[in-house]
C-alpha cells in the first residue's frame, strides 16, 4: 500500500480530520438556526461544506441551501 493512502490532512486552514468540539457544535447549531448558508458556516468554522453538512446531519440540524449573492 502506498504511503499516500495515509496522507496527513492538508494545512490550508481547514480543520480536516479533527473531531468536532462541543463549542463548534454549539456554533453550528446557532448558525444553522439563523439560516446561515452552508458555505458561510464552513468558512466561519474553518471546515469544508461537506463536513458541515455531515455534522449537521449527525446532529439532526436543517441547513439553509442556496448560493451567496456577493
Amino acid at each position: 500500500m502506498s504511503s499516500s493512502a495515509y496522507a496527513l490532512p492538508r494545512s490550508n486552514g481547514v480543520r480536516s480530520w479533527h473531531a468536532w468540539s462541543p463549542e463548534e457544535d454549539r456554533h453550528l447549531r446557532r448558525l444553522a438556526g439563523t439560516g446561515t448558508l452552508v458555505s458561510d458556516i464552513a468558512e466561519e468554522l474553518g471546515r469544508s461544506a461537506s463536513a458541515v453538512r455531515a455534522r449537521a446531519f449527525e446532529l439532526g440540524l436543517r441547513l439553509a441551501s442556496g448560493n451567496r449573492q456577493d
